[in-house]
């Protein structure tokens, strides 16, 4: 029943963000937008005759930094002198040589000059002429890109293309809550996410699209692009290539360790199991850690920041990083060793840094130990340099009785040995061996007898409380007296 709920709501999502997708391509084309020759609308406004699809506004020109000016104070400038000549009447643009200098003139307006700076790397190998052709042929190129941004500022300017663009607006916001509903029902069914990373990107696209077509919105537009719309895009597509190469990992791992659990080195394995689940949570940690200094560097790579410097100045970060995180290091250093060398896994009972308890969560960073009072403590994984572990592999009861020195030795050896006898038989599935009386371990005021028992891991503690009911009851009816 869910699935057909999801499934009827993901097509009527769907049919509804096509048809308000038409809708908004339908206005935009009906948007009259022109490059030439000027004509007049109903309204008596100025607009070029030959149309040109909504898709087609150039872009700005990408103009060198000099020794005096920067680029992006040029493209202001650049960007200054169009708006004023387009509330003007239209004027031919052409390009000019003259005095060894190439500019690109409107009517007879200087609009910006072809700088050696603006040149491709080789330009100062060449000879004269061919300089001076590749200047022309830049300025050329200029110049049309200019006649294309005036048609545009003056199509902005007309009151047809303003209704058209808010009606593409109100389009545009109801296709984004149908994408926003849409890609919250799939994560939920699909994902169990709430896909905040995609739903960002497709209303920072929107509202990106939105200031571009605004009627006097190039200026927010350009600065939304430089400062805002590139950083966030970078790191979005940063984050989601990221959550998928992770998603991947964990799914590979997942599946690697499902399949060696499944082979005859781990099957039926109780400890080898429970050490494939702390390798596995080990691993994805490490995935977790790569994965994002990866998405970092693409981050950075994307915003066309020089790596190079940045490893090269990344030696004295990482060695201030290292000097204050030295015992977070000391920790994974720790963890690492403890997962190597299979000193514990979970569900061990173990004693470490003074204190006794079952492994119920264990990182590279600490484990955590339930104490038999109940509480929950966590140790940093560096403070368990002496562990001592009472569950692995086997255990052992260490007997240990003390009796009265008046009391016959071999009476009372007959009557323990007969209780371990009948441990043995009741309790066998818990046993590893048969129970071992060793004699007399010490003399003085007292007797104290000994006997050893190999039990189950974690199972010792079971048997003694067990052999420690049947001794009392036996010595009592047989009156021997403890000591």
């Amino acid at each position: 029943m869910r699935k057909l709920r999801v499934a009827l709501l993901s097509v009527a999502w769907m049919g509804a963000a096509f048809l308000l997708l038409i809708g908004c391509v339908t206005v935009l084309a009906l948007i009259p937008n022109t490059q030439s020759a000027v004509s007049e609308t109903a309204e008596g406004e100025a607009i070029s005759g030959k149309e040109r699809s909504w898709w087609a506004r150039p872009s700005t020109l990408e103009l060198a930094d000099t020794s005096k000016t920067k680029g992006d104070v040029r493209e202001q400038q650049l960007e200054a002198r169009l708006r004023q000549l387009a509330e003007g009447s239209p004027q031919p643009c052409r390009v000019e040589q003259s005095g060894g200098v190439t500019v690109v003139k409107v009517g007879e307006s200087i609009v910006v000059t072809v700088l050696p700076e603006d040149l491709p790397e080789y330009a100062p190998r060449l000879q004269e002429e061919a300089r001076k052709k590749l200047e022309r042929e830049t300025g050329q190129a200029w110049s049309k890109r200019i006649e294309e941004t005036l048609d545009d500022l003056r199509l902005r300017a007309t009151s047809a293309y303003a209704y058209g663009v808010w009606i593409v607006f109100v389009l545009m916001g109801a296709l984004g809550f149908c994408l926003h509903r849409l890609i919250s029902l799939w994560g939920r069914f699909f994902l169990d996410s709430p896909m905040w990373t995609v739903k960002a990107s497709l209303w920072s696209v929107l509202g990106f699209i939105a200031f571009q077509m605004m009627p006097g919105g190039e200026s927010i537009g350009y600065i939304l692009e430089r400062g805002v719309a590139d950083p966030l895009f970078s790191f979005l597509f940063a984050s989601m290539f990221g959550a998928a190469l992770e998603r991947i990992g964990r799914y590979g791992l997942r599946r690697y360790f499902i399949t060696l659990a499944q082979t005859n080195r781990y099957r039926n394995q109780p400890r080898a199991h429970a050490r494939l689940i702390i390798m596995r949570h080990a691993l994805k940690f490490g995935l977790r850690l790569v994965t994002g200094i990866l998405v970092f560097l693409l981050f950075l790579w994307n915003l066309d920041i020089n790596l190079s410097a940045l490893v090269t100045g990344a030696g004295l970060l990482g060695a201030s990083i290292t000097f204050v995180c030295q015992d977070i290091i000391r920790d994974f250093l720790a963890g690492l060793n403890i997962l190597m060398e299979d000193e514990f896994v979970l569900g061990d009972q173990i004693e470490g840094a003074g204190v006794t308890g079952k492994v119920e969560r264990f990182t590279l960073r600490s484990t955590h130990l339930r104490c038999s009072d109940g509480s929950l403590m966590g140790l940093p994984n560096q403070e368990l340099r002496k562990v001592r572990n009472f569950t692995k592999d086997w255990s052992q009861v260490d007997f240990r009785l003390a009796v009265c020195k008046d009391q016959p030795l071999a009476e009372v050896l007959a009557a323990l040995q007969e209780e371990l006898s009948g441990l043995a038989r009741d309790c066998a599935t818990d046993l590893l061996s048969e129970p071992e009386l060793l004699g007399a371990e010490e003399l003085g005021p007292c007797v104290v007898l000994r006997a050893t028992i190999r039990t189950n891991p974690g199972r010792q503690w079971t048997v003694k409380r067990e052999l420690n009911r049947r001794v009392k009851e036996r010595f009592e009816r047989d009156e021997i007296s403890l000591a």
